[in-house]
């Protein structure tokens, strides 16, 4: 079997000036690589706003990863739901 690797890198994108403020958005990209087969999951991951020297870090929050984990969870619950349930009456039966 090939060798299988996990990695994550932050990328910054290009600054935006808006009067005194500086906004530079950064993203998370994280990298999933077999022998023959790869993926790549990016999302936003926060934005660094300089204001006159003074550097915050805003989080992003990603509704959309926040939803396909919770249709995935919700998804698991039927099946497993299901299987159970088919299980029972196989039982009974």
């Amino acid at each position: 079997m090939g060798k299988l690797s996990l990695n994550q890198i932050i990328r910054e994108g290009p600054a935006v000036e808006l009067g005194s403020f500086r906004i530079r958005p950064f993203s998370r990209a994280v990298f999933f690589q077999g022998r023959s087969i790869g993926w790549v999951w990016n999302r936003p991951a926060y934005l660094q706003i300089d204001q006159s020297g003074s550097v915050r870090n805003i989080p992003i929050l990603d509704y959309t990863r926040l939803l396909q984990v919770l249709f995935w969870t919700v998804s698991l619950f039927f099946v497993f739901g299901s299987v159970i349930l088919s299980v029972g009456r196989r039982n009974r039966q």
